[in-house]
């Protein structure tokens, strides 16, 4: 896989913070971080979508009437 080095901004406490943890191990906790953040994103989209539409169909799932 690919990586690239980013820069971006952090306020001072969530930096100091992240100082407390190893430095081998703040790129995967940022990493990890992010990723669950964007799939927590992605999710809601998806169910905003979704609002108000039937999530199954009787016809396919009879056993749920």
């Amino acid at each position: 896989m690919a990586v690239e080095k980013v820069t971006f901004t952090l306020p001072d406490e969530l930096v100091r913070r992240l100082e407390k943890v190893p430095a081998g191990r703040r790129s995967r906790m940022v990493k990890e971080a992010v990723e669950r953040e964007l799939d927590r994103q992605a999710a809601v989209k998806a169910l905003k979508r979704l609002r108000g539409k039937p999530i199954w169909n009787e016809r396919y799932h009879p056993n749920l009437r």
